[in-house]
This record gives structure tokens, sequence and C-alpha cells, in this order.
């Protein structure tokens, strides 16, 4: 089932850090002081969260599987804020669950920077993200903004 998670310490809280601990993956960083900063801390994975907008993750016999989260990077110097996805599934049904959730219910303009070789690469492509630049060994993928779609209420007539 996928939900998401309260950051308080709680029993999925937890979860979602050892999974993350466990199933390492060098896509899988945030940005800090201008370097990056893999999540091995629960101090870490808290500094990580205060830039977190929106998060799930796929729960599995109570087991964490798979986290997707949109991160938002910000550059004063350059006056430049972007929402970033950060993915990280143990299997590509999960991460495809994972991805097809997000474009349900994330309508902004949105980038991912993953390896060129990543797994996942042709998920990505199968819902919608394009390529945008690519630099060394990694590639930067957009979703442009979408148009929500309506809410349609139903009356009941009687």
């Amino acid at each position: 089932m996928i939900k998401p998670f309260r950051r308080k310490k709680t029993q999925e809280f937890l979860s979602v850090l050892h999974f993350i601990k466990e199933n390492p993956d060098s896509d899988f960083y945030f940005t800090k002081n201008n370097g990056r900063a893999w999540i091995t801390t629960e101090k870490l994975f808290n500094s990580f969260l205060s830039n977190v907008i929106l998060n799930y993750y796929y729960e599995e016999n109570d087991e964490c599987k798979g986290l997707i989260v949109v991160w938002k990077s910000e550059s004063k110097e350059q006056n430049l804020k972007r929402f970033y996805v950060k993915l990280l599934a143990n299997s590509s049904y999960v991460a495809e669950g994972l991805l097809r959730n997000l474009s349900w219910n994330y309508f902004n303009e949105i980038f991912a920077k993953i390896r060129k070789d990543h797994p996942y690469l042709n998920l990505f492509k199968k819902f919608g993200w394009q390529f945008r630049g690519g630099r060394g060994k990694q590639i930067l993928l957009r979703k442009a903004k979408q148009i929500p779609p309506k809410k349609q209420f139903i009356k009941d007539e009687q």
C-alpha cells in the first residue's frame, strides 16, 4: 500500500529510515552546503525531510519497500528554486507504483537528476518525463506543470 509517512519518530518513520540505510543508491542524496549528503543517520534524515514537501512510501507486510519524495532545492545566489523527485525502490513494480502515485498527486513542474544507467529511467519516460540535459554520468529529467483534473461531484437524486 502506498501512503504518506509522518515525519515524527514513529514506526513508519523508523521503517523508512531503515529501508534507506539498507538500500543505498548513489542517486538518493540531497545537497547540503554545496555538497552531496547521503542519508546514513537519523539526524541526516531529519535534515533531508526539512526540505521535503511531499512524501509517499510503499509498505508491504509492515515493511517499507520504496520511497518517493519531492524535495525543494534553493539557490540564494542564483535566486533559483527547483523541486526534485527522489526515488528509492527495491523493485520496478514498487517504483512504477510510486511514480504513478506521484503523477496523480503532484501537478507542478518537477525535476529528477539520475544516472544515465539508472534502472528506472524507462519508468520516468513512461510517465512523461523528458530529457532536459546531461552532465557526466547524470542526466536531468523534467516533467512539465500539469493541469489538475477537476473534481466532479455527483448529486444524489432523491
